[in-house]
Order: structure tokens, then C-alpha cells, then sequence
């Protein structure tokens, strides 16, 4: 069966999103010696503040939601995409200091979680067969790894060429072509997950304690839920230390900027393979936590350790570079697809919305974290130190869940 106009159309906007929210993010990785100087900010704080984009933007899918059923999907993200363009401008106009990155920041964060949660669930609406849904989410999310690959290396081309406000200024541009994309949108109304949400929204607003109590109901009746929550808590958190410190590290290891920039890209290339693989996963119908997740969670504890050793042969830390790229691409892609297939469908939204909360309390986390170990020893050895932990915590919880749903299915 062949895909229609709206099918095809959220998947090109979901697929902008992800192009653009995680890889202007990690382009932050390229400033963040500089940004530190200039705006006389240690490393924790900065973390902090840089951070506070992704954790807006997914602390913030309640809002996205609620948005979705008021103004629809279309608008939701034209208003979101706004936001975005406006916040890289003005962090390329004002002043740098706490103040106004922090603010600048709050506003990218706000307009990606406003286009963010309307993205995935019009994206859920339209491909409604859960196989379908986890290729279809997998293959959108590609392009957050191609972004990954590609922005950070043209975020320093375009610093070479016009200065950083300058690239600022054009990333804020940039940016803007969420609101193009998001402009295609035409959601069919005859949906009727759509139409029942439409039908809720007002409930939903005038009523809070019944909203709370439905998140809250959806976390403790599937033990799916809070492995869930956790486990992407976990891997926000190495994906925020990952995005703030590879180049640094790689500065660190005696690499050119320009190459300690490509090597941190370089995990987008393996991102894309580590997506094809959970795509293959799909197709062979090997669908459980443990083929997902904990296979990956140990592969990617042990690249952390590696990159730790004092080894700076550089085609050696591409090759761990790509490794932690295939890991951050099967994990991530995992835990959509496994959100979808563990929770029922009247409980995905819901569940869509405590998985984004526990995504933004691994960005502060892993911003604020990262940033304190990095002062405190001087070093991204601690920084990946914490990041190998994390990874293990994750292999055990996948490992524990998929030993809880072999005896459950059996």
C-alpha cells in the first residue's frame, strides 16, 4: 500500500525536527571552550545553561500536547519553529552572558517542545500498525544523526567564514525551515485517535488533576513505562556529555580543532548504521529489551572506557567514535519502537509525555554533570568515566527487563 499525502508529509517534518534539534545542540560541543571565556562562565554553569535547551524541550511535552489539541499539529510546529529561529538569533546578537544565554536557550528549548510532542504523535496518528511505526520513527529519526554528522562541521566552516555570531546568525535561519516543512502539514481529520484527542483538549485544560492522574495511572499499571523512563534518563545523559565534550576531548587527545570537530561528528556516521541495524531488528521480528538495548548499553560502556585510555591514534578514535555512534542509533531508535509495541494505544500519549519528562531530566543531568566533573579535575576522564557508568546502569536495566518479560511470556 502506498503512503498518502499526510503520511508522507509528517514524515518529512518529523524528519526536519530531528535534523535540527539534536544537531544544532551538538553543535554547541564546537563553542563551548570559547563560550566559557567570553561569557567568564565555568564549565557547570554553562552546562547547565546549554543544557536547559533539551531539557525544555522535552520537560515541556505537556505543553506540546495540550498546544497539539488547542491550535493543531501544524501550527504547533510553525510556532515552535519560530521560537527555535528566534533563540539562535538572539544568542547571536546579545550579549553572552548567563543571562541571555540562558534565555536564549529557554527559547530554542521552548519551540522545540512545542513542535516536538505534536511531531511524534501526528507521526503515531498516521502510521497506526506498530511495526510500521517503529520503521517509520526510526527512519524519521535518521536525520537527528545526519544533523549530528553534518551541522557541527558546518557550524565551524560557517565560524571561519562569517565569526561565531555570524554562524549564529545563520543557524538561526537555518533553523527557521522547520516552519517550511511544517507548513505541508495537512493532518487528516477523519482520524479518530486525532478527533478523540480534539475532543478531550478541553477537559484537559480546565482540569489538571485528572491529567496528572492519567500520566500517573499509564507509569504504575506497565512495568514497560519506568523501564522506559529510566533507561532514557540514562542515555540523554551520555548523549548530552557525548555532544558537550567529544571535541574537547578529542583537543585533549593533541587533534586539531578541525579534526577533534570531525571526530565528534564521526558518531553520526556510525548513528546511521546503528539505525539500519535496529531497522533489521524490525524486519526479523527480534523486538525485545535485551536485543535493543542491553547488547548496545555494554558495547557503548566499553568504547567510554577506551576513550578514557591515553591511546590518541587517530584512526582509532574515529573507529570508537563510530562505534559510540552505531550505539546512540540502535538505543535511541529502540526505545521509541519499544514505547509503542510495551504500551497500549490508548496509553501511548501519556506515555509519550513521561518519556519526554525523564529525557529532560537526563539533559540536566548529563549538562550539569558533565560540566562539574570537567571543573572540578580539569579533564574529560571523569566526564566519560560517569558516562561508562551510565551505560552499565542501563545494560543492568535492560537486562533485568528483558529477564522480567521472558518470564512473563513464557
Amino acid at each position: 500500500m502506498s503512503p498518502n499525502y499526510h503520511q508522507v508529509t509528517t514524515f518529512i517534518v518529523r524528519s526536519c525536527l530531528s535534523f535540527f534539534e539534536l544537531g544544532s545542540f551538538k553543535t554547541y560541543g564546537v563553542l563551548i571552550q570559547e563560550l566559557t571565556k567570553r561569557a567568564d562562565l565555568s564549565f557547570t554553569q554553562l552546562g547547565l545553561i546549554l543544557a536547559m535547551q533539551r531539557v525544555l524541550s522535552y520537560l515541556l511535552a505537556p505543553l506540546g500536547y495540550l498546544l497539539y489539541n488547542i491550535i493543531g499539529p501544524r501550527a504547533a510546529i510553525v510556532f515552535g519553529g519560530l521560537l527555535v529561529g528566534l533563540g539562535y538569533v538572539g544568542n547571536g546578537i546579545l550579549p553572552w552572558n548567563a543571562l541571555w544565554l540562558t534565555l536564549c536557550c529557554s527559547l530554542i528549548g521552548i519551540g522545540f517542545g512545542s513542535a516536538w510532542t505534536s511531531s511524534i504523535v501526528i507521526l503515531r496518528n498516521a502510521f497506526s500498525d506498530d511495526a510500521t511505526f517503529g520503521i517509520i520513527q526510526t527512519l524519521t529519526d535518521q536525520s537527528s544523526f545526519i544533523g549530528m554528522m553534518i551541522l557541527p562541521v558546518l557550524f565551524e566552516r560557517l565560524q571561519e567564514l562569517y565569526g561565531t555570531r555570524g554562524a549564529l546568525l545563520l543557524f538561526g535561519a537555518l533553523n527557521l525551515h522547520i516552519i517550511v516543512a511544517s507548513i505541508t502539514l495537512r493532518p487528516e481529520r477523519g482520524q479518530q485517535v486525532l478527533q478523540e484527542d480534539r475532543h478531550n483538549s478541553d477537559a484537559a485544560l480546565s482540569k489538571v488533576m485528572p491529567l496528572i492522574s492519567v500520566h500517573w495511572k499509564v507509569f504504575v499499571s506497565n512495568l514497560s513505562v519506568p523501564f522506559l523512563m529510566i533507561i532514557a534518563c540514562l542515555f540523554t545523559f551520555n548523549l548530552v556529555g557525548w555532544a558537550l565534550f567529544a571535541v574537547t576531548l578529542g583537543i585533549e587527545k593533541g587533534l586539531s580543532k578541525s579534526q577533534a570537530v570531525f571526530l565528534s561528528s564521526f558518531a553520526g556516521v556510525g548513528a546511521i548504521f546503528g539505525r539500519l541495524w535496529c531497522i533489521l531488528l524490525y524486519y526479523l521480528k527480534i523486538t525485545t529489551p535485551f536485543h535493543f538495548i542491553c547488547i548496545p548499553a555494554l558495547l557503548e560502556c566499553i568504547t567510554f572506557i577506551i576513550l578514557m585510555l591515553p591511546d590518541d591514534n587517530y584512526v582509532m578514535l574515529l573507529t570508537v567514535s563510530f562505534v559510540v555512534g552505531i550505539t546512540f542509533g540502535l538505543i535511541g531508535a529502540a526505545m521509541g519502537g519499544l514505547c509503542s509495541m510495551k504500551v497500549p494505544v490508548e496509553d501511548f500519549n501519556p506515555a509519550v509525555v513521561l518519556f519526554f519528562i525523564s529525557v529532560a531530566m537526563g539533559n540536566a543531568t548529563g549538562g550539569g554533570l558533565s560540566g562539574a566533573a570537567y571543573d572540578i579535575f580539569g579533564s574529560t576522564q571523569i566526564v566519560f568515566l560517569e558516562m561508562a557508568i551510565a551505560s552499565f546502569l542501563v545494560f543492568l536495566l535492560a537486562f533485568c527487563w528483558s529477564i522480567i518479560e521472558y518470564i512473563k511470556n513464557d
